[in-house]
Parts: C-alpha cells; sequence; structure tokens
C-alpha cells in the first residue's frame, strides 16, 4: 500500500533512516496526522519528527 494513503498510526515500529546515510531510527508513536514520535537507535534520544520527513527517508 502507498504510505501516503496510511494512517500515521501504521507507521509505528518502523525503522528509517535521516537520508541515505543517517543513523537508523524506530517511529514510537503517531501524535496526530502530521506528527511522530521517534526514537535514535543509537542514542534513544526521542524526538518529535514530521510524517513528510518521515516518508522521504530510506528504510533502515
Amino acid at each position: 500500500m502507498n504510505q501516503i494513503l496510511q494512517k500515521p498510526s501504521s507507521f509505528v515500529g518502523e525503522f528509517k533512516t535521516f537520508g541515505q546515510d543517517g543513523v537508523a531510527y524506530e517511529v514510537i508513536e503517531a501524535i496526530n496526522n502530521t506528527t511522530l514520535m521517534i526514537r535514535v537507535v543509537e542514542t534513544g534520544e526521542t524526538l518529535v519528527y514530521t510524517v513528510q520527513k518521515f516518508l522521504t527517508d530510506p528504510q533502515a
């Protein structure tokens, strides 16, 4: 299914990287339709991240 049509809550548990050579992160919560809470794998840091950026990041 095309990710753009999925609800942000369906992204929870997915791992991606910040761009082509960035570190991995995991989606831990869908805050709303445009915002996710992510956890950086290397550091454990949690960050607010936009769905738009998530959709352009490559799979980890």
